[in-house]
């Protein structure tokens, strides 16, 4: 096993397991999983851990494996409820469960294959339910294929009802619209005309993403993951900084609404 991502989703995987940590595998491996493997720069891992005291244990342990990057892991996670380390030079965001939905949807988490790492994944309900809590256009591209693509297998009543419920706690209406496709706001014939081309490319890609095989899915995002992780310092860092503004944002709110 040569590729950095497998190294590291192992290694962790295996430490998580043996410390006895609730945890779950969400964001691009899960992305992967049920729709679209697409390029990312991390692994994004939640994980249930209520005390300080237990986050102050956690973070000691894990210092014995991977490289915390705060200079002060403690405030960061009051701040942000994310511990971002490196692990066989991977990316790896810790994120702390703070709402009842996120520690069901933890619970619920199934054991699934990544080649040959056993690790624990959201299902396709509570990935969408991850997805759903942002305003990042991209991940709601990603919402819209893994519906279209694994619509016959979602449990529409559980889906619905943590919508309606997510969707109230953060003040946020959207998000149990968004999942369908965006209407048009440009009635003009070359914005349908372009609209009409984009949709045929997507179909096609959603035809094609549907003829791959768990591995080859699975082989593309270890590639893309190893591509991207390769790639300057500049663009890997402001692709680092955009998903924590995201994961910190969600963090205040929730602590507002508490």
């Amino acid at each position: 096993m040569t590729n950095r991502l497998l190294l590291a989703l192992k290694e962790i995987v295996d430490w998580l397991e043996k410390q006895q940590i609730p945890y779950m595998i969400f964001g691009g491996i899960a992305n992967t999983l049920y729709g679209n493997p697409r390029q990312t720069f991390d692994i994004d891992i939640k994980i249930s851990i209520p005390s300080k005291k237990e986050k102050t244990d956690f973070i000691e342990q894990l210092r014995s494996i991977a490289v915390l990057l705060p200079a002060d892991p403690m405030q960061f996670i009051t701040e942000t409820s994310v511990l971002p380390v490196t692990l066989h030079d991977v990316r790896i965001d810790f994120v702390f469960a703070q709402l009842p939905f996120e520690e069901q949807a933890i619970e619920r988490s199934r054991s699934e294959l990544f080649f040959p790492v056993p690790m624990k994944v959201c299902t396709v309900e509570d990935f969408i339910l991850q997805k759903a809590v942002s305003t990042r256009k991209k991940d709601w591209d990603d919402i819209e294929t893994v519906i279209d693509l694994q619509k016959n297998a979602l449990d529409w009543p559980y889906l619905l009802e943590h919508c309606r419920e997510l969707s109230d706690f953060l003040n946020d209406s959207t998000i149990v619209t968004r999942s369908s496709k965006h209407a048009m706001k440009n009635e003009k014939k070359n914005i349908h005309a372009l609209r009409e081309r984009m949709s045929r490319f997507n179909n096609w890609e959603r035809t094609y993403i549907k003829n791959l095989s768990r591995e080859e899915r699975f082989r593309q995002f270890a590639e893309l993951f190893e591509l991207g992780i390769s790639s300057d310092r500049t663009t890997i860092e402001n692709a680092h900084r955009e998903h924590l503004e995201q994961l910190s944002r969600l963090a205040r709110t929730k602590r507002q609404l508490h």
